[in-house]
């Protein structure tokens, strides 16, 4: 019974001793990466915690990028408030008391300023237009409401587009609608 197996198939002629230094050679390799892969499990537990590490950097990172980008977009949106603020405090056209009520929507709420004949005639061109300012409203040249809109299209409230030319063969070309007409 002491005899290995291999020494049996030898006795028995089933196997010569090639065969058998073979087979011993490839056990004793297999028990050796056997032994590598008890030795490695730690490594691999070690580099399981370096990837998990790594991966948490790495959204440590991420979440960093996006809270700047968010920082320059609070700064980008303050300065172009303050830009629509200035542009229309230097080029506000002060209307005074004016004597005809003007009535507009902002949103969807009916608001009323009160202008001038001329200014409510530019208006109405396109010449001029009213924008929204702290709360208040003011009113601007055209060109600059444009200005305006690039910046914050909510800021601008009315701008008339300027009447289109009437067409050559416009039958009724002679007969415009006044500017004061009232429905």
């Amino acid at each position: 019974m002491s005899n290995s197996l291999s020494a049996q198939l030898l006795k028995a002629g089933l196997a010569n001793k090639k065969q058998a230094s073979k087979a011993k050679q490839e056990q004793y390799q297999k028990q050796k990466a056997q032994k590598k892969q008890k030795g490695q499990k730690g490594a691999e537990t070690v580099s399981e915690s370096k990837k998990l590490a790594q991966q948490t950097q790495a959204a440590q990172t991420e979440r960093a990028r996006q809270l700047n980008r968010e920082r320059l977009q609070q700064v980008e949106k303050k300065e172009v408030a303050a830009q629509v603020k200035q542009m229309i405090g230097s080029n506000k056209i002060k209307i005074g008391k004016g004597d005809i009520v003007y009535n507009f929507a902002d949103g969807s709420k009916i608001k009323k300023i009160y202008i001038s004949k001329e200014i409510r005639d530019q208006l109405g061109k396109g010449q001029l237009a009213i924008v929204k300012s702290k709360g208040q409203y003011q009113v601007v040249p055209a060109a600059i409401a444009h200005k305006v809109a690039d910046r914050d299209a909510t800021a601008v409230i009315v701008l008339n587009e300027a009447p289109p030319k009437a067409a050559e063969d416009d039958p009724y070309a002679q007969f415009p609608i006044p500017e004061d007409l009232e429905w």
